[in-house]
């Protein structure tokens, strides 16, 4: 189903089938959603089939942020981590 708004396309519905899967659909579905902050990081890798730091890897290579904290945030994880 090809949904439009006044002639342009906007949006495109097909049938989620293991064709589709074997074709990498669900990889980019997974980096979309997580880009999008819809899913956490394990859970889009989940849904990519993919360990999380090949996930990871997928996203750098893409410029999608892995992490997203301020500086403020970050250190004050590092310092629980070194607690």
């Amino acid at each position: 189903m090809l949904i439009t708004n006044r002639n342009d396309p906007i949006s495109l519905a097909i049938p989620f089938d293991d064709d589709l899967l074997r074709a990498g659909v669900h990889v980019s579905i997974a980096l979309k959603l997580y880009a999008e902050g819809v899913l956490t990081l394990p859970k889009a890798a989940r849904l990519a089939k993919m360990p999380v730091e090949e996930f990871m890897k997928r996203l750098t290579c893409l410029d999608i942020v892995v992490v997203d904290q301020t500086s403020e945030e970050l250190e004050s994880d590092l310092d629980a981590l070194n607690e």
